[in-house]
């Protein structure tokens, strides 16, 4: 018997926590914030919906609390409430499952405006592969699982799939998390000209925050750590003879930033700005991937092209690889079929940022590599999915130069995005700490055919990124 871990205590308090970031943050008063739980609001509850309730769920419907209907206020940036009582099992009505799966709470549309209120958290069985026609907030009574769905599209998929159902509590505190980390934050401002993603008032949404470049930097600064403890220390003539005309000095200057054309006020830009100054004398800082010099960063495969709005629209290579691959990956990642160069470097990139699009992460890279994995079965996304191409009709594991650490096509939190920065730093530096990688006396050894381990019984786990949103 499966074991249920829907919390209904905590679910609602942490519901509570967020309408409370959203009652201030809409310029209300504290004091005067209602206490009426949705039961409350909803009573009397028509016997026929509530008998057909089980008693978590109405245990969270009685302690969740709810505020006087206002189209302008949403409860978070992706949910604008709790759903109705009339609508709860407006799911499946007539089936033999119209009890079991409940629309929990109504969307704000955040991912797509033709959307609006198809966006949902949901709560699935395991084993369900009923196909639905909408996407909507849905609650399994059985199995109290829950899931984000952003998408109409998405729903097909993610009723086959295990990979992003999980205890509601668990959603909740993740979207407290992105408030505390002001990812998204809740002010009286109104939606301006100069907003580049949707606003859902009171909630702003932010595609990188000061906090990403700290964990970024900090994460960066724990990997070449972990490497220079572990350098042979060479002779000081030896050193000054063969080593110092390839030290490398970070950060790089705000001249050789221009030259790169990295636009200002993105989180490539002030993240390569704030890393703690510092002279390497090595270069790789993980199998076959480098650190580049001023001369080789400026060297971008792509430019910035003048006049471009918020944000950058190529992608940025942040740390070098020593081969190319072959523009046919390209269609995949790179925006600019046209472009007539005949290789990609490969390395890790920090992907371009869309505009007026909740589902972009500043911070968010890739990395590319000279040989495809996949096809062995053990390579895994961060929500367990097998690694495949970026195919919604396909999910057949199959070789890919471009999906590892990536958090895969559903993580139940929020929209698809790639993985951040600092968690591909922090994964690396748990590999050099743990002695999975070795250094020589140029920094991690091994070359890049060492990333092969990823798709074998014995390493995967050491390549794969926990899921969080």
């Amino acid at each position: 018997m499966l074991e249920l871990t829907f919390d209904p205590q905590l679910s609602a308090q942490l519901h509570n926590k967020i309408l409370h970031h959203a009652w201030v943050g809409a310029g209300r008063d504290p004091a005067l914030m209602p206490s009426t739980t949705w039961w409350e609001e909803s009573s009397p509850v028509p016997f026929d919906i509530a008998s057909r309730l089980n008693p978590n769920l109405i245990c969270f419907l009685r302690l969740a609390k709810m505020t006087t209907p206002d189209p302008k206020i949403s409860l978070f940036c992706f949910l604008k409430s709790l759903q109705v009582s009339h609508q709860l099992h407006s799911l499946l009505p007539g089936t033999p499952r119209a009890d079991r799966f409940i629309y929990l709470y109504r969307a704000t549309g955040a991912y797509d405006e033709e959307d609006v209120g198809i966006v949902s958290v949901l709560v699935l069985s395991l084993s369900q592969y009923d196909a639905f026609t909408d996407s909507d907030a849905r609650f399994d009574q059985k199995t109290e699982l829950a899931a984000y769905v952003a998408h109409q599209y998405d729903i097909y998929h993610m009723f086959n799939q295990p990979w992003a159902w999980k205890p509601l509590q668990d959603i909740l505190q993740a979207y407290l998390e992105m408030i505390e980390e002001e990812k998204v934050q809740a002010s009286t401002d109104e939606a301006d000209e100069e907003d580049i993603t949707p606003r859902f008032f009171p909630w702003r949404y932010h595609q990188y925050t000061h906090r990403d470049v700290i964990k970024a930097t900090q994460a960066l600064t724990r990997l070449l750590d972990a490497i220079e403890q572990r350098l042979a220390q060479p002779r000081a003539t030896e050193y000054l003879a063969s080593t110092r005309a390839l030290d490398i000095q970070l950060p790089y200057s705000h001249a050789i930033l221009d030259e790169a054309t990295i636009p200002a006020s993105t989180f490539i830009r002030i993240f390569l700005s704030e890393i703690p100054p510092r002279t390497l004398r090595f270069r790789y800082i993980a199998p076959g991937i480098k650190l580049q010099s001023s001369a080789e960063f400026i060297t971008q495969p792509w430019k910035q092209p003048p006049g471009h709005g918020y944000g950058h629209s190529v992608p940025c290579l942040l740390f070098r690889g020593d081969q190319s691959i072959s523009l046919s990956y390209k269609p995949v990642y790179y925006p600019d079929p046209e472009d007539s160069l005949q290789g990609v470097p490969i390395g890790l990139y920090i992907s371009p940022t869309g505009v007026g699009s909740p589902t972009t992460f500043g911070n968010s890279c890739r990395l590319l590599l000279p040989f495809n994995i996949g096809a062995r079965h053990y390579a895994r996304y961060s929500n367990g999915e097998q690694l495949h191409e970026d195919n919604p009709w396909d999910k057949t594991p199959k070789d890919t130069a471009h999906e590892l650490y990536q958090p895969g096509s559903h993580s139940g939190f929020l929209e698809r995005h790639e993985v951040q920065l600092h968690k591909v730093l922090l994964n690396w530096a748990e590999r050099v700490e743990a002695g999975d990688w070795e250094v020589n006396a140029d920094g991690v050894a091994g070359g890049i055919d060492k990333f092969e381990e990823a798709d074998t019984l014995e390493s995967w786990r050491k390549y794969q990124i926990p899921l969080a949103w």
